[in-house]
């Protein structure tokens, strides 16, 4: 679901409002995931994964400073 929701285009403030409220879903979603990983030291590769997906989340909803700090998290785990 998360891949396909970051390659749909949106094209109108309609489809812009949904993609949005869908994104910000998924950050919810991909936030609580990152907690209940938290303490496990076998969840590195998940972990690393669930960051870049909250990186990309964040660049789609055009939060750059977000994004690059998952991102940077993403690539110390």
């Amino acid at each position: 679901f998360l891949t396909q929701l970051l390659h749909t285009p949106v094209n109108d403030a309609t489809e812009r409002a949904f993609s949005e409220a869908q994104l910000r879903e998924a950050l919810a979603y991909c936030e609580r995931s990152l907690q209940e990983m938290e303490g496990e030291a076998d969840a590195g590769v998940e972990r690393a994964r669930t960051l870049v997906n909250l990186g990309r989340i964040h660049l789609r909803l055009r939060e750059d400073e977000k994004a690059e700090a998952a991102l940077l998290k993403a690539r110390e785990e």
